[in-house]
């Protein structure tokens, strides 16, 4: 037993659903997030965005399926060097253990969330001080896409091609 990550967006609590592009809050899904696999929550970052800086922004639920309480549950990222983007990070109560507040698109912000970064070991951030076994929390998780500096346009394309545009993010969930 462990923690594990669920999409939101499902029609009903604890129901099937993976598409991504709906995990917008709401209701609690069945559908882990498979681990290793965290980069699948947002898509590869498009040329556009990188030329607008987009933010976008998704919800997921994190449950305690370890048999106990679990105590300090902490977040940190750690992102490559060269990354083109952030991710800042928000914890939500989700009294009920199904639902959270639902957004009505990725560039939407929820009303009830606080937004950290949480880039390295050092700048980690707790969740939640305890979470009771079969419980759950929600969390914000918003991508900022940086905007480019202004390059010539006979070396865009060029730049453009040379940008890791499928990120790979290391989420790292640490309890006691």
């Amino acid at each position: 037993m462990s923690v594990i990550l669920y999409y939101s967006g499902a029609l009903e609590p604890n129901k099937i659903q993976q598409n991504i592009d709906l995990s917008l809050g709401g209701n609690i899904s069945s559908s882990p997030i498979p681990n290793d696999f965290f980069n699948n929550l947002f898509s590869t970052i498009s040329e556009k965005a990188i030329a607008e800086g987009r933010t976008e922004t998704k919800g997921i639920f994190l449950k305690n399926e370890t048999g106990a309480t679990i105590t300090t549950i902490t977040l940190y990222t750690d992102s490559p060097v060269d990354t083109i983007s952030k991710y800042e990070w928000a914890a939500v109560t989700v009294p009920d253990d199904e639902s959270m507040e639902e957004i009505q698109n990725l560039q939407a912000t929820p009303f009830v969330a606080t937004f950290v970064e949480a880039e390295g070991v050092a700048n980690k951030i707790t969740l939640v001080g305890s979470l009771d076994d079969n419980k759950v929390i929600g969390i914000w998780v918003k991508r900022i896409v940086d905007i480019i500096p202004p390059v010539d346009c006979n070396d865009l394309q060029a730049y453009l091609d040379g940008l890791n545009k499928d990120e790979t993010i290391d989420v790292v969930i640490e309890w006691t």
